[in-house]
Parts: structure tokens; C-alpha cells; sequence
């Protein structure tokens, strides 16, 4: 009776145990959860109150033209922020479910660095920062997913520059073959920025811990505090390992090893990849440096039933040098091109009501009368898997709509 008693109150001792581990794990979510809603909530709020802010005070009269444009520019770098945020939540939240595509391609990564180069051209020169590519000699093609490894350089490159004030950026990389058809692919990211106490090191792959806290740093903007998670993430999906090198005042080092990677040697003849080599729309920006671009000429019709989406587009595109006919759904496209509107390209949205954007463009592609009109995808999301529906268009552009982006698809 005693051993049984005995046993029960073990058992008893072990399942309240269990018990009190179920319920911590429970508080910790929910703690979590507390902590991300808040955090979610400050983040968007900030740019949120530019951008009604300063809309708000826009509306006021005898507001001078300067003090305009530093209300516009205040309202255009909130939005891109809102944008950003919103972008790494939903990258992360594809990582981390398993929902993130990856496809391996065969990669001129000496091009990629390029283009990060390129992209960050006007922040480096701002700053008065250098940026080092290393180069190896007779670096291979690499088969990797390109655009994972663009978005890994990007973060890196970003948080390099934001956090050094003096001196410079550095990318070295090299391939170390294991056998004819693989080898390992090592790529560091070196700054001469203000560093990270060891200390304080793990917490940077954190979720939400901002690289202002960590680097005990305020000179620069706060970002969202995700973008070393997905790099951490994304260089852990893609089979490799990322550390960190890192000492209060003497910079930081990153470095990626991703092994199993495989290559073939490069030919004389050989030209640049186009799947790494081209410079990203969803990236660019519109510059005062910019040089001025010729009218691009070309008649449009516009398709949206968003009034609001219908007019900021259209005045993009006259900007542009376009001349724009606009319908506020698939029917009324319809009516314009049976009554004779021939438009060089059509831009229509995806999801309308009545007639979506596929349905539009199925009728369009079905009439022999208008075989030579282009047709251009436009949505906030991503079109559909199907491969018959992505046929259907020439190109796909993604809300927001700038002008930049605008210009590098119509300009195809």
C-alpha cells in the first residue's frame, strides 16, 4: 500500500510538473504575443503620424514651397517605412512556416554585388563611405537562389552603412570547390561602423531588437528590427551558417558558409546572368542625381477600380511622357477598345470587382483585333500559381507604383 501511495504521489509530482510547464509555455507565447502586438503597434504608428501629419498640415494655406517639399519628403519616407515593415513581417512570417519559395539558378554573384553596389551608390556618397567589393580571381557561376542572397547582401550592406560613419564597407568572397560539381561558398560583410559588444551579440538575431539598442547607437533611423533575423533565417534555409565578428568601436564582421553549392566554370564567352545581374524594381528609387530620361511616348489604358489608384497612376505615367486613357472596370476596358481605342499597353489591376484582371485579360488576348496590345499585371499581391493566368500577361508590376518602377517595365 505504502510502495502504491508512493508511486501515485511520484506520478502525482510528475504531472504537476508537466502542468507548470504547459502553463509557462503558455504565458511565454502570450508574452509574446503582447510583445509583438505592441511592438507592431509603435512601429507602425510612428510613420502612421508623419504621414497624417504632415497631409494634415499640407491642407493649410500659405504653407511656403520649401517647407512643401519638406512635408512631402517626410510623408514619402514614412510611407517607405510602412512599406518596409511591412514587407519584413511578411518574410519572415513565409520563413519561418515554410512558405518562402526558394529556386536555384545559375548566378553571377560578382553582378550581384554590383547591383548591391549600385543601389547604395547615393547613401555611401552621402556619408562619404567607400564600398570594397573583393574580388576572386576566376570565380565561377554559382547555382544558388539569387534572390534570397540579393535580399541577405541587402540587409547586411543596409545595417553596415547605417551604423558606419567613417571609413567603409567591405564584400569578400570565394569559392572553394569539394569536387568537380560542388563546393562552399564563404561571403563576409565588413564595416569599420561602431561595433557590438560581445555581451549583447546573440540578442541581434532577435526578432524586433532594433541594432540602435544593441549598438547603443541613435544617429541613424531605427529600422524594423528584422532584417538580421531573416538573414539569419534565410542563410539557415538555404543549408549554410551565419556569424558574427564583432568588437565595441572596431566594427563588425558577417560572414556566410554556405557549402554544397554547385558550380560550373566560367567560358570566355560567357555573359553576365540575367537572374542576379538586373537591377531590382521593387528597389529603386527616384534620385535627384538621377539624369533626366527621355518621354517615353506611349499611349495607355489604365484599369483600376480604385479611383484614387487610377489617378496617382495616371499622372505617374504622364510624367513619363505617356498619354493614359483610364477605365474604372474590365467592362468599361472593354467598351474603349471595341469603340476603336487602340493603347500600346494596357496596365490593369488584378482583383476588381465584376471582372477581375485575369478574366480582362483572357477577352483581350481572345481577340485577333487586339493581338498587338501589351498587357501589365498590377497588384498588391502576387499573382496567381497557375501558369496559364501568369501567360496571360508581359510583365507584372507590384503596388506601391513608383515612378521608377513604372519607367523600367513601360521602358522594356
Amino acid at each position: 500500500v505504502i510502495s502504491s501511495r508512493s508511486r501515485r504521489n511520484a506520478e502525482l509530482s510528475l504531472l504537476n510538473h508537466q502542468l507548470g510547464l504547459a502553463v509557462a509555455d503558455a504565458q511565454n507565447a502570450d508574452q509574446a504575443k503582447t510583445m509583438f502586438l505592441a511592438t507592431m503597434s509603435h512601429e507602425i504608428r510612428t510613420p502612421l503620424n508623419a504621414v497624417i501629419g504632415f497631409s494634415e498640415l499640407l491642407q493649410h494655406d500659405h504653407i511656403p514651397p520649401t517647407e512643401q517639399n519638406e512635408y512631402l519628403q517626410a510623408i514619402n519616407v514614412a510611407g517607405v517605412s510602412l512599406l518596409n515593415l511591412i514587407n519584413d513581417i511578411l518574410d519572415l512570417s513565409k520563413i519561418e512556416s515554410n512558405q518562402m519559395d526558394f529556386a536555384t539558378s545559375r548566378t553571377d554573384f560578382k553582378a550581384l554585388c554590383q547591383d548591391i553596389a549600385l543601389i547604395f551608390h547615393h547613401r555611401l556618397d552621402e556619408k562619404g563611405l567607400t564600398l570594397s567589393i573583393s574580388e576572386a580571381a576566376d570565380f565561377p557561376w554559382v547555382y544558388v537562389d539569387a534572390r534570397s542572397l540579393r535580399q541577405i547582401l541587402l540587409n547586411l550592406v543596409g545595417n553596415a552603412v547605417k551604423f558606419t560613419q567613417h571609413g567603409g564597407i567591405t564584400i569578400d568572397y570565394h569559392f572553394t570547390p569539394s569536387n568537380d560539381s560542388q563546393g562552399t561558398l564563404v561571403i563576409k560583410v565588413s564595416d569599420t561602423g561602431i561595433g557590438i559588444p560581445k555581451y549583447k551579440q546573440r540578442k541581434i538575431f532577435d526578432p524586433f531588437v532594433q541594432d540602435s539598442t544593441i549598438r547603443g547607437s541613435r544617429t541613424e533611423a531605427n529600422g524594423t528590427g528584422l532584417g538580421l533575423p531573416i538573414v539569419k533565417r534565410l542563410v539557415e534555409r538555404m543549408g549554410g551558417n551565419l556569424t558574427l565578428t564583432s568588437e565595441r568601436g572596431l566594427g563588425s564582421c558577417f560572414a556566410i558558409e554556405l557549402p554544397k553549392v554547385a558550380f560550373s566554370r566560367r567560358q570566355p564567352t560567357d555573359q553576365a546572368c540575367g537572374d542576379s545581374a538586373v537591377f531590382d524594381a521593387a528597389t529603386a528609387t527616384d534620385t535627384p542625381k538621377s539624369s533626366p530620361c527621355p518621354p517615353l511616348e506611349l499611349s495607355l489604358l489604365l484599369v483600376d477600380d480604385v479611383a484614387m489608384n487610377l489617378k496617382v497612376l495616371a499622372i505617374m505615367a504622364q510624367r513619363l511622357g505617356c498619354q493614359t486613357h483610364s477605365a474604372a472596370s474590365g467592362y468599361k476596358a472593354l467598351a474603349m477598345l471595341e469603340e476603336g481605342l487602340r493603347p500600346d499597353l494596357v496596365l490593369t489591376d488584378i482583383w476588381m470587382p465584376d471582372m477581375d484582371g485575369f478574366e480582362l485579360a483572357r477577352r483581350i488576348r481572345s481577340n485577333n483585333d487586339w493581338s498587338s496590345i501589351r498587357l501589365i499585371a498590377i497588384s498588391a499581391g502576387s499573382l496567381s500559381d497557375g501558369e496559364s493566368e501568369q501567360q496571360l500577361f508581359d510583365a507584372f508590376l507590384q503596388k506601391p507604383v513608383t515612378l521608377a518602377k513604372l519607367r523600367q517595365i513601360l521602358s522594356r
